[in-house]
């Protein structure tokens, strides 16, 4: 029995087969693409939820002044200034 005849009998006992295989093979890949369909759209959902969240940065910087540390020169330029109007 050559190859030919096997799968010729094959067909004749399974009336269908090719068909119902390959309907399989089309549904798992519709599901494959609709799961990434899915994930794409919850992210594109989350990436937009988080642009919309405000930014939860510190507090702005306040300048502590003490009278006595900051009359101290802390630039060079400020302390040649003072040096040279002696």
């Amino acid at each position: 029995m050559g190859n030919g005849e096997r799968q010729r009998l094959f067909l004749e006992r399974n009336p269908g087969y090719y068909q119902r295989l390959h309907a399989k093979r089309r549904a798992a890949t519709k599901a494959r693409a609709a799961a990434m369909a899915a994930q794409r759209e919850f992210v594109s959902v989350f990436v937009a939820q988080l642009c919309k969240a405000p930014l939860m940065l510190p507090a702005p910087v306040e300048t502590i002044v003490i009278p006595g540390v900051n009359a101290i020169p802390t630039r060079r330029e400020e302390i040649r200034a003072r040096i040279d109007s002696r």
